[in-house]
C-alpha cells in the first residue's frame, strides 16, 4: 500500500512540475513579445496559440513589419503555428464570434480596433482590414 502512495506522489509531482514549467514558459514567451513588439500582451489562448496585444504607442503598419518575433518561440511547442492579434483597445481583445465580443460589434467598433494580424508563417503583418 505504501508503494502505491508512493508512487501517486511521484505521478502528482511530475505532472505538477511539468504543468509549472509550461506556464513560465509561455510567460517568458509573452514577456519577449511585449518587449520585441512594444506591445502589451492583454490576453493570451494557449489552445489556439494566440496572443491579444494593444500597442502602447501609436500604431503603424510599416514600424511591426520586420521585427524578428519568431525568436520569442523558439522554446515553444507551438514555434511553428503562432498568431498575435494586435487591437487599439484591451476590451476589443477577442474572437468575433465570443459571447462578450459580440455586442462590440455594433457601429463597427469591434472590426474598428482590430488593427493587424501577425502570424508564424514568414512572420507576415495582415492589416484586418484595407
Amino acid at each position: 500500500m505504501n508503494s502505491l502512495a508512493n508512487k501517486y506522489l511521484f505521478t502528482l509531482t511530475l505532472l505538477f512540475s511539468q504543468v509549472s514549467c509550461a506556464a513560465s514558459s509561455t510567460e517568458t514567451v509573452q514577456n519577449c513579445v511585449q518587449q520585441t513588439l512594444g506591445f502589451e500582451v492583454v490576453r493570451t489562448d494557449p489552445i489556439n496559440n494566440r496572443f491579444f496585444v494593444v500597442p502602447n504607442t501609436q500604431f503603424s503598419v510599416d514600424s511591426t513589419s520586420h521585427l524578428a518575433l519568431d525568436q520569442c518561440f523558439d522554446e515553444m511547442s507551438w514555434q511553428d503555428d503562432w498568431s498575435i492579434s494586435v487591437f487599439s483597445n484591451a476590451k476589443y481583445a477577442g474572437y468575433k464570434d465570443e459571447k462578450d465580443i459580440i455586442p462590440l460589434h455594433a457601429d463597427n467598433k469591434w472590426i474598428n480596433a482590430y488593427l493587424a494580424e501577425i502570424d508564424s508563417s514568414g512572420v507576415t503583418l495582415t492589416p484586418a482590414k484595407p
